[in-house]
């Protein structure tokens, strides 16, 4: 088919120099020496679909060389993608919303009463069990102390304001002691003269 080609006859190898070398009437075809594998690129991402190959001696347009995307849809998933939280592997490591970058922060809540404490905190796109997405509790072992709580007379900081019975303007009179004044100091007490308060 090449009278001036030595290495163009039927019985020659077909190899990747842009000529028809075993004189089919094809230049290059089928897989010539020197030709390699390439894969669809789809989604122009960079990363070529494992599935969907073609071997030739130069990459066509739409293939590449890499065969590691997970996702020849989506151009924001391939490997070394930064993962999100939105159901989809982004990063190609099997597993969705692992270590997403905008995950949530949520902080352990053992005694369920909807408030957390730093002592323990996750990131995850999900709120966990057991968790909540505030450190506001004072007390994360009694559910009747957070920062919603009633403040009663027990010696104790009930709504995490940081003060306690009498210093806590929010104090529940129903706990509190109504006290009568004793100006003249012998014990007993004046009833149009009143104060509310635990002591």
């Amino acid at each position: 088919c090449n009278d001036n080609a030595p290495l163009s006859n039927p019985t020659a190898v077909e190899v990747c120099d842009n000529l028809d070398n075993d004189c089919n009437g094809q230049i290059d075809d089928g897989s010539p020496i020197g030709s390699q594998n390439y894969y669809l690129d789809d989604d122009g991402d960079g990363h070529g679909n494992p599935n969907v190959m073609t071997t030739a001696c130069q990459m066509p347009f739409g293939y590449v060389s890499t065969q590691d995307d997970c996702d020849d849809s989506d151009a924001f998933n391939f490997p070394g993608a930064i993962e999100l939280c939105d159901q989809e592997d982004n990063d190609c490591d099997g597993d969705i919303d692992d270590n997403a970058a905008n995950a949530a922060t949520w902080y352990i809540d053992l005694d369920g009463d909807g408030f957390g404490s730093i002592d323990y905190i996750v990131m995850n796109c999900t709120q966990p069990q057991g968790f909540t997405n505030n450190a506001d509790d004072c007390n994360d072992n009694d559910t009747l102390i957070h920062p919603i709580a009633i403040e009663v007379c027990d010696n104790i900081d009930n709504n995490c304001d940081y003060l306690i019975d009498d210093e806590d303007s929010l104090l529940d009179i129903n706990t509190a002691h109504t006290w009568y004044g004793d100006d003249d100091g012998d014990g007993y007490g004046d009833a149009n003269n009143t104060a509310v308060a635990c002591n």
